[in-house]
């Protein structure tokens, strides 16, 4: 990651900068957007309640989900593991509580709904080609060393 980071950005940009290059506002509002164009209920709690939807809850879940995977705890024959999703959210949730307490952290059921209705679907496809086209524009095909990448060249279109 530290390599591919220096050919892109300068060594003045953090990690953070890297992720909201390629993750930024903008796509974030896309995808909410489009989500309640297709059911103006897919934030809701099921009380009846909307959710108030922020980047901040967003990247928070983001991160969540993120620090989920690297710890790749699968589940093992002889272990029952009842709410499974929802236990790993609750752990990283008291994580995030303790190791930021000055930033809030969305509620579990919160993070339930924005785990169901924030992900990069068809629709967003023409963002996310556009972010990766800026990128292999930027270090050029020769430093991608990858012919699949080709496609999102100029050239290719």
């Amino acid at each position: 990651m530290d390599s591919y980071s220096k050919i892109i950005f300068s060594s003045r940009y953090k990690l953070i900068d890297i992720f909201l290059y390629y993750f930024p506002s903008s796509l974030l509002k896309t995808i909410v957007e489009r989500r309640i164009q297709d059911d103006n209920k897919a934030f809701m709690f099921s009380a009846g309640r909307n959710l108030k939807v922020s980047n901040h809850k967003i990247y928070k879940y983001i991160a969540m989900y993120i620090r989920i995977q690297g710890e790749q705890n699968s589940p093992k024959e002889n272990q029952q593991n009842i709410k499974a999703q929802r236990k790993s959210f609750a752990k990283q949730k008291e994580y995030y509580d303790k190791k930021y307490p000055a930033s809030k952290t969305p509620g579990l059921s919160a993070i339930e709904i924005l785990h169901n209705q924030i992900y990069i679907g068809i629709s967003e496809m023409d963002d996310i080609n556009k972010i990766l086209l800026d990128s292999v524009s930027l270090i050029g095909q020769w430093a991608a060393g990858e012919e699949k990448l080709f496609y999102y060249c100029e050239d290719a279109r």
